[in-house]
């Protein structure tokens, strides 16, 4: 599991590397395009819609790894470690977001068997929702 010591947070608070980090710099980036392109004279509805379907994907893509963040979550019972009464109720807690949109993130990501391993190494699922 080669991202997971990226990906996990420094006692010192986050930390600018890792695999999240370059991401938050690519989308920095994509920010200045888009103020770049905003600016730029001539740009048609063609181009804007092209930008507007890649932008969807990356939506798309960073809410499938949201999910399946979760799903991760739920397989290694973090509700259970932290003593929250489910994944959803962690996951609201931990994102300071709607308890009922946690729970409804938890079960979606977990009915769909989002914890499986898809780059390398063993997930195996559990039952934390």
């Amino acid at each position: 599991m080669a991202l997971a010591p990226a990906l996990r947070p420094s006692p010192d608070g986050p930390r600018p590397g890792g695999a999240c980090g370059e991401v938050h710099s690519a989308l920095d980036r994509l920010e200045a395009d888009l103020d770049a392109l905003g600016r730029a004279p001539g740009v048609t509805a063609r181009e804007m819609g092209e930008v507007m379907r890649e932008l969807t994907r990356l939506l798309n893509r960073m809410q499938a790894l949201t999910d399946k963040g979760a799903a991760v979550a739920a397989s290694i019972d973090v509700a259970g470690r932290t003593g929250a009464r489910s994944t959803g109720q962690w996951l609201a807690q931990v994102t300071s977001s709607d308890p009922r949109a946690g729970h409804r993130q938890a079960q979606r990501a977990e009915g769909a068997g989002l914890a499986a391993v898809t780059s390398g190494g063993s997930v195996s699922k559990g039952s934390g929702a």
